[in-house]
């Protein structure tokens, strides 16, 4: 009885101390990033930090361009009823990202010897070490969450993007002067490097627990690719607007300007980051649950919650940061990050369409309805383009701020129909 006693006190323990502390893993590591933005905006040239955000939008890009997304299917494998070694999915999984990083990194270099110009030539060549730890980092800590890590994979995520940003703020703060665009690359790369070692000796362990750590063949790999690819593709869609908003704007109206249009899309994406960590994340598995035990009224309450939470968080931000970001002029020092704060509004907008399409696709995504969020992410790619095309002739200022609004309008639009339309009606908020 004493030892059952001892075993409901430790198993109380860590299902309320390992969430809290990973979450709390995740708040630090979001407030690092937003830290370090304005940090590195005082600190570097806006040419510099312009470019810093081209070469952070391009290794995102390149990770789900990598990952395609592969993780689904060995995530199913993995929880499949299916007598498959764990061993034997990890290494076949690490076949399959050593093939599509490969290509990558060729296509890379190929670029990097005969078409980067002398922004891209200087510090071209961080790029492909930090995309490589990177990817192995998110595609380890994914893979823990599967095999039952959750807080290995939040202490990967504390290391990948939270612990150096600390560090590098630290530095910025106090040392402005002396830290230039290669030591913050730097930072991120060794950074990047521990994640991925800690990432691998988190995983090691499922690696070599029995099995033949043998390759399951293309015939697996195939399958998986067909698996994922709406996923990847939804996801790749998503991606591709917040990488090539960055290179299209910087085409438009040059390098100079950027840093602006990088600073703001910075804030603007913070709002989503925290609503993921603290809204989404928390309510979404109950959602889910709901849905699977038919329970309308939970299921709807639950929408309800995220809704309201989604609309006011991002409303009240906005607003918050409209008056109080013209006062950080006397920190940041720079008029070009305050002269075109009709950027910032058309990007915070964006940003409150995008949360409310969140509720919506985690609805839809609770009802297992993965194609139609796919249908949706897909679409809004050409329109996206569509509307970059016509706004130009007007401005070229705005022609990528406000193409970015139109996309996640549509989005949410899209997904709310759907919504409506494929769900059941005891199930519908109306």
């Amino acid at each position: 009885m004493l030892l059952k006693k001892k075993c409901e006190v430790v198993i109380s323990l860590r299902g309320g101390v390992l969430p809290a502390a990973s979450m709390a893993l995740r708040a630090i590591t979001l407030l690092s990033r937003f830290s370090l933005l304005f940090l590195a905006a005082k600190a570097l040239t806006p040419y510099e930090f312009g470019f810093f955000g081209l070469f952070a939008a391009l290794v995102v890009f390149f990770q789900y361009v990598a990952g395609a997304e592969f993780y689904v299917y060995s995530a199913r494998t993995l929880l499949g009823q299916r007598k498959i070694y764990v061993s034997d999915v990890l290494l076949s999984h690490g076949v399959f990202l050593f093939c599509t990083a490969l290509t990558i990194c060729v296509f890379y270099v190929v670029f990097m010897l005969f078409f980067a110009d002398n922004g891209w030539a200087s510090v071209g060549y961080f790029l492909i070490p930090i995309f490589l730890f990177e990817l192995v980092g998110q595609e380890c800590g994914r893979l823990l969450v599967v095999l039952g890590k959750p807080f290995g994979a939040g202490v990967v995520m504390f290391f990948r993007s939270g612990i150096w940003a600390i560090l590098m703020s630290v530095l910025l703060f106090f040392f402005p002067d002396d830290i230039g665009l290669k030591d913050l690359l730097l930072a991120w790369m060794l950074g990047g490097l521990v994640a991925a070692t800690l990432s691998l000796i988190l995983i090691k362990e499922k690696l070599f627990a029995g099995g033949a750590r043998r390759f399951l063949g293309w015939h697996w790999v195939w399958l998986g690719v067909g698996t994922s690819l709406p996923y990847w593709l939804s996801s790749l869609s998503l991606k591709a607007i917040g990488t090539l908003d960055r290179f299209l704007f910087e085409d438009f109206v040059g390098s100079y300007v950027l840093a602006a249009f990088v600073l703001y899309a910075g804030i603007a994406g913070a709002i989503g980051s925290f609503l993921d960590a603290g809204v989404f994340s928390y309510l979404y598995p109950k959602v889910m649950s709901a849905w699977e035990s038919g329970d309308s009224d939970v299921f709807k309450s639950l929408l309800r919650k995220m809704l309201f939470s989604a609309f006011v968080f991002s409303i009240l931000s906005s607003i918050f940061i409209l008056l109080v970001f013209p006062y950080i002029q006397l920190f940041i020092r720079n008029d070009v990050y305050f002269e075109y704060m009709g950027i910032l509004l058309f990007l915070l907008l964006s940003q409150v369409v995008f949360s409310l399409s969140m509720v919506a696709h985690f609805a839809l995504y609770a009802q297992r309805l993965d194609r139609a969020v796919f249908a949706c992410h897909v679409s809004m790619l050409p329109l996206f383009f569509c509307s970059v095309y016509v706004v130009s002739f007007y401005s070229s200022i705005y022609a990528v701020p406000a193409s970015v609004f139109f996309a996640f309008l549509f989005l949410m639009l899209a997904k709310w129909a759907v919504y409506f339309k494929k769900t059941p009606s005891k199930f519908r908020l109306i």
